[in-house]
């Protein structure tokens, strides 16, 4: 299936909606069953039947804290879900359905709503296309060991060390007695590399490539000086540092969608500055510490997952984002959910 973004939500290409005080126009495909069924456009009235509030419905897709890349409907003021195909609220547990509505919604035409589509699709097909398939040249240079040089930051070569001069980023260094070797980058590294430490015949090799900015690292190298003996006890000591309710870090817990408080920003990718604002301001969502906690057990050399999901709380349900290591829940950013379903691994 081919992906594409929609008012920043991945989604299935095709997939959108227009909303309006009055409708909500959906092209999507069922919430259940085949995947592979064809895209059906749908107008409902904007209107929540769940919490009986008017003008509160969106669309979605892998986005605000949910997971359906296939496009449905869901309520801004509850956070209930709707199929856009049925109109059938997806929990289960009610009944409702949202009610048709016989006008299509009044800010562009279907006609004109398939062509924008299309455009769109076709837009954010190239862009991934071209993103993917950019060359990402490297290569290695010993020099005497020079102060101010370090991994995760960048370094100025000029002639004769290449043709022209040009800034590169240090993505390793490999630190000898007499001289030190530079993996560079003529771009920011892809991530993939796992932070690591090995020392032996007087040489240390220390490799943070997975860090892509300054702020990345130094949540990693922090994750590290938690290290302990075992991956069991490293993660609890992490956790124990990073939780909001009485951690060592004593970082307090926010409430807003995705990563900012005007929703911005996809959960589901890195965001380097509302990361680097929220690790100085000492506060965060269930986003940004899933994140943190991530790249705090990646710096001490230990994988975890980041899940996507719904989490029940005593007041309702929720769009959340927790970690995972060796089957056990790991939340640093709530101490009273009671039920997690998981419904996508982020990382």
């Amino acid at each position: 299936m081919i992906l594409a973004t929609f008012k920043g939500c991945e989604v299935d290409a095709g997939v959108n909606w227009i909303v309006d005080k009055n409708t909500i126009t959906i092209t999507c495909r069922p919430s259940r069953g085949p995947w592979n069924k064809k895209l059906t456009t749908h107008t409902w009235k904007n209107y929540c039947t769940e919490c009986g509030v008017s003008g509160k419905l969106s669309g979605h897709g892998n986005c605000h804290g949910k997971w359906g890349k296939n496009g449905q409907i869901w309520c801004t003021e509850c956070r209930a879900d709707f199929c856009g195909v049925t109109g059938k609220e997806l929990s289960n547990i009610s009944r409702s359905t949202l009610k048709k509505s016989n006008k299509t919604s009044s800010t562009v035409t279907k006609q004109e709503t398939n062509i924008n589509d299309k455009k769109q699709a076709l837009v954010e097909l190239k862009k991934d296309y071209k993103e993917k398939n950019t060359p990402k040249k490297d290569f290695k240079l010993t020099i005497p060991p020079l102060k101010g040089v370090s991994e995760g930051r960048y370094i100025e070569l000029r002639p004769p060390l290449v043709e022209k001069t040009k800034t590169f980023f240090i993505g390793a260094i490999d630190t000898g007695q007499e001289d030190m070797q530079l993996t560079l980058y003529d771009k920011i590294p892809s991530p993939g590399t796992e932070y690591s430490e090995n020392k032996s015949n007087g040489t240390s090799s220390v490799t943070v490539s997975d860090a892509n900015s300054q702020i990345e690292k130094t949540i990693m190298l922090k994750g590290k000086s938690l290290k302990k003996s075992n991956n069991l006890d490293t993660v609890k000591a992490i956790y124990n540092w990073l939780r909001h309710d009485g951690g060592n870090g004593k970082y307090e817990y926010k409430y807003y969608y995705n990563w900012s408080d005007n929703g911005s920003g996809n959960p589901f990718t890195l965001n380097t500055s509302y990361l680097k604002k929220n690790w100085e301001d000492h506060t965060g969502n269930c986003v940004w510490f899933a994140w943190t906690f991530y790249l705090m057990c990646k710096g001490a050399g230990v994988k975890v997952n980041i899940i996507n999901g719904t989490g029940i709380w005593s007041n309702g349900s929720y769009g959340h984002l927790w970690n995972k290591y060796g089957g056990k829940v790991y939340d640093c950013s709530s101490s009273f959910c009671k039920k997690y379903i998981q419904q996508k691994v982020v990382k």
